[in-house]
């Protein structure tokens, strides 16, 4: 089986993340992807794109990774310049909300979160470390 739905490249697929149920309103699995100017959040058992999110890139700021929050149906991304963001759906309606958490001064080469920290690194050789939020 296959997913189609972007236009040109996918450049980052996230881990499948299962037993969701915020979303859809039943337990799904779901990964996320990342493509040149929107990101897609796809139900794998379906294999159906369930939210599609427009994200503006100005300076060619792509997003680089996206990673789920535990027991969450919220994400972190991080870009290519180095932008950290906490995306959430409040209102399970996939109307999706973007919170800049923090920002390197160059880009994002790693992004993490377990159950108490977030981090990200850059290429500048620094690592930022949260509290889980």
């Amino acid at each position: 089986s296959s997913l189609t739905g972007h236009r040109g490249n996918i450049h980052f697929i996230s881990e499948i993340h299962s037993n969701i149920s915020s979303i859809v309103n039943s337990k799904v699995s779901l990964m996320l992807s990342l493509g040149s100017d929107n990101m897609k959040v796809w139900d794998i058992s379906k294999m159906k794109c369930v939210s599609d999110i427009s994200y503006n890139s100005p300076n060619n700021n792509l997003l680089s990774k996206a990673v789920w929050l535990m027991n969450s149906s919220n994400f972190i991304t991080s870009s290519t310049l180095g932008q950290i963001k906490l995306w959430t759906n409040p209102n399970n309606d996939n109307d999706w909300k973007s919170q800049d958490l923090t920002s390197h001064t160059q880009g994002c080469t790693d992004l993490m979160t377990t159950n108490s920290y977030i981090a990200s690194s850059s290429k500048s050789g620094q690592i930022l470390r949260w509290n889980f939020i």
